[in-house]
Parts: C-alpha cells; sequence; structure tokens
C-alpha cells in the first residue's frame, strides 16, 4: 500500500516495462537472499523487498492488462489473471515442497529466484517492444 502512491512517478521516469521487470526482478532479490540469513532483522528487510514488488507488480499487470485489450474484454482478461494467480497459487507449494523435500529448504528459495529471472528474461527476449518507451 505504502508504494502504491509512488507508481505514478516511477511510470513517468521509467515507463511501465521497466518498472514492472524491476519490480520481479526485486522480489528475485528479495527471495534469493533469504537462504542466507538466520536472523530477524534481516529476513524482515527481505520480505520487505518482496512485498514492495508485489505492492509495484500487481497494479503494473492489472493496468497493463485493461489497457492491453479493447473495453468489453476487460473483464475477460482480468479474470484470466486471476486465474493464472490462483493457478500459481495451487502449483507453487507442490513444486517448492518438491524441490524442499529433494534438496532441502534454502533450494525452494533459490528455485523462485530462478523462476523470475528467467520469466524476466523469457518476456525481455520474446517482446522487445516492451522496452520501447513510445509504446507507453
Amino acid at each position: 500500500m505504502l508504494v502504491r502512491p509512488l507508481i505514478g512517478v516511477g511510470i513517468e521516469r521509467l515507463g511501465y516495462p521497466p518498472l514492472l521487470l524491476g519490480g520481479i526482478l526485486l522480489a528475485a532479490a528479495g527471495l534469493g537472499v533469504v537462504p542466507l540469513f538466520r536472523t530477524f532483522l534481516p529476513l524482515a528487510f527481505a520480505a520487505g523487498l518482496v512485498r514492495v514488488a508485489q505492492g509495484l507488480t500487481q497494479p503494473l499487470t492489472i493496468s497493463l492488462l485493461t489497457g492491453a485489450v479493447e473495453d468489453h474484454m476487460r473483464g475477460v482478461a482480468l479474470g484470466l489473471r486471476l486465474s493464472a494467480m490462483r493457478l500459481a497459487s495451487f502449483t507453487s507449494p507442490l513444486a517448492f515442497g518438491f524441490a524442499v523435500t529433494a534438496w532441502g529448504l534454502s533450494w525452494a528459495f533459490y528455485l523462485a529466484t530462478l523462476v523470475l529471472v528467467a520469466t524476466v528474461s523469457g518476456l525481455v527476449r520474446s517482446t522487445r517492444a516492451m522496452l520501447t518507451p513510445d509504446r507507453w
């Protein structure tokens, strides 16, 4: 909630795509450092990074989605996003549970980091238009 008022400034300075991709990478950083810490304050800082990232990426993805479809398709687009989020909420604990069982707790965080970094890499490679500010 604290990040959302700053999103407008971020969009003006960076644009939607860099801000969204940066938010995803911020989440990856927050998750990737968790296994390195053992005390409360560093873990709270890492959790804060992830929450800031979520505060950025959730409204940005909704905004990008609604702007990318015609008005009469907004409900469908948002419904598909919500369905994808629910699917991820179901499959992520299964995947990370298997990772924990096979390799240990730290690897669940490393796997989540890898998935997020791969997502950003895939988005950048597959959609060069995301990096052109005139599109947004």
